[in-house]
């Protein structure tokens, strides 16, 4: 079935504050389906035309491109910037009026299925100045005052100060650090009177209160408990019963719990240790994580997690690993991994496992800085044994939005997605708000990395 989209247009003309036009041109489009709804996140082909004369005049200039909408529908390209064989500069603005042509593929080819023609009302005024950068003939200069200006500086009047280059000319000048110890503040005490190398009794009296500890080995509280007596060898029986005595468990307390085709016998003691038989196969569960939360656990049970291929065990307080490491699940806000937990992935999202437990873990140490450098420090940031980790996209960033509301982190992070070639995307969490900033401004950065 042949899908009808509809087009909202923009085409943007901005005067450059320099020199030379850029000979380019601003352009967006919104792009809607059959049911008026938005074209998010898909790749469109665009073919562009600027018409002489009327809406079915001759092309003077043409160019394609292959761009991407947003999550508002929107695309935006630079017109100048496409791929083409005509010189956009060389379209003669003023000589006549110009209608623009946009004809889009939905799919991202070259099928172009919709159409759209709008006349161009307001002439890219920056673009027919440029005449203005070629001057011919000879300019006569009327003006008495300058006729009558010798046309030497010195004559000048409300000439600015120069700078001599002299440091000693410079204002708010820093206070430099003469070198000298005597100079330097918050100096340490130190003994003040010394007398052919001895110190002085007022010092001496000083240092004696601050010695707290005699050097004796007697002196020393919470001494360890030392056998005291060997004989050839062996410990006496008088520290052998000392020692038992600091014996508190032996095992005997020990809980555990057969299961199927298992008996156990013996009382966990040093004569009388435990011994575990099994006859036929000894089975134990299979599930993954999720599952293996929602059993109702006791002390000693033992299971096969499925989700990260190691047996676990119930402790009695959580789930471990036969490592002695903890197995229990990450949930949002846990020190996990190398940070803080900030998101777990759900039905729906495109990470989401069932019955598996993954998610998107946040550093944020740098602070601010530029776009560029915002990228590279992420890339290369090693924390918490990981190096694996990067600036998140627009996406990303709004998953975790919610845990860095809780934190009331009122701030705007950069995204690893660009607007165009001098900006880039932005994210504030506490506003729920995308944006964008020059590449060159400061922004505050997080990294992330996913488990």
């Amino acid at each position: 079935m042949k899908r009808i989209f509809k087009v909202l247009v923009f085409a943007l003309f901005a005067t450059s504050v320099f020199a030379q036009s850029p000979n380019k041109m601003s352009y967006q489009a919104v792009i809607r389906n059959s049911e008026n709804k938005l074209v998010v996140n898909k790749q469109v082909g665009m073919q562009i035309s600027i018409l002489q004369g009327s809406a079915s005049g001759s092309v003077v200039y043409m160019e394609t491109h292959n761009s991407t909408t947003n999550s508002n529908g929107l695309v935006s390209v630079i017109i100048g910037n496409g791929s083409t064989s005509y010189n956009f500069s060389e379209i003669d603005w003023a000589s006549s009026i110009y209608f623009i042509k946009t004809e889009i593929d939905p799919n991202g080819g070259n099928n172009y299925t919709i159409t759209s023609i709008s006349q161009l009302l307001s002439v890219p005024y920056a673009l027919h100045s440029k005449t203005a950068e070629r001057v011919t003939g000879t300019i006569n200069e009327t003006d008495p005052l300058f006729l009558a200006w010798s046309k030497d500086y010195n004559d000048l009047t409300n000439k600015p100060t120069l700078f001599s280059g002299s440091y000693n000319d410079l204002q708010d000048k820093p206070s430099i650090f003469s070198g000298s110890y005597i100079d330097l503040t918050n100096k340490p005490t130190n003994a003040t009177k010394m007398k052919d190398g001895f110190m002085s009794h007022t010092d001496k009296k000083k240092l004696d209160n601050m010695k707290t500890f005699s050097g004796s080995y007697n002196d020393l509280s919470d001494k360890p408990i030392n056998a005291t007596n060997f004989t050839d060898g062996f410990m006496s029986s008088e520290d052998k019963a000392k020692l038992n005595s600091l014996r508190k468990t032996d095992g005997s307390e020990t809980k555990i719990r057969a299961g199927e085709n298992v008996t156990i016998t013996g009382k966990g003691t040093v004569d009388n240790p435990y011994e575990v038989t099994a006859s036929g196969k000894l089975s134990v569960p299979r599930v993954n994580q999720v599952d293996r939360d929602k059993l109702s656990v006791t002390e000693g049970m033992i299971v096969y997690n499925m989700t990260t291929h190691k047996p676990n065990y119930y402790n009695g307080t959580e789930w471990m690993n036969y490592d002695g490491s903890s197995a229990k699940t990450p949930k949002i806000g846990d020190v996990y991994h190398g940070g803080e937990v900030a998101y777990i992935f759900k039905e729906g999202d495109d990470e989401h496992i069932e019955g598996e437990i993954h998610g998107i873990i946040i550093c944020e140490l740098k602070g601010s800085s530029d776009w560029n450098y915002a990228k590279k420090w992420c890339n290369n940031l090693s924390h918490g044994s990981y190096t694996d980790w990067f600036l998140p996209n627009m996406k990303e960033l709004k998953q975790i939005g919610g845990y860095l509301k809780s934190k009331n982190k009122d701030k705007w992070y950069w995204s690893s997605e660009e607007k165009d070639d001098s900006s880039a995307k932005t994210y504030n969490p506490v506003k729920g708000q995308e944006g964008s900033w020059w590449k060159d401004t400061n922004r505050d950065i997080i990294a992330i990395r996913k488990f």
